[in-house]
């Protein structure tokens, strides 16, 4: 069981290598080896918060949309959605 959702991860892992990092000539073994060191893979449910102004920081990481769809809210307020193979923590805020 564990090789199938490995495997899962990997594909997933690799469309986020072919779409934004394959053209800025990161070598394949490279994403490979950092996403393999450094890659968490969290898994959230529809309608689960992934942070949550003024109490989740985001200093220490950068995360990516691996599959679906995600709205942002600031005060309750729709902002906009991300989308797959997007980042999600953005460091301009």
């Amino acid at each position: 069981m564990t090789l199938l959702c490995q495997t899962k991860v990997n594909r997933e892992l690799l469309s986020v290598y072919k779409r934004m990092f394959e053209s800025l000539h990161v070598k394949e073994a490279l994403f490979q080896r950092l996403t393999g060191q450094f890659c968490t893979i969290q898994t959230l449910k529809k309608g689960q918060e992934y942070a949550a102004e003024d109490k989740t920081s985001v200093d220490e990481r950068l995360s990516i949309l691996l599959k679906g769809k995600m709205e942002v809210s600031y005060r309750g307020h729709f902002l906009h959605n991300i989308y797959t193979n997007s980042f999600i923590d953005s460091r301009e805020f």
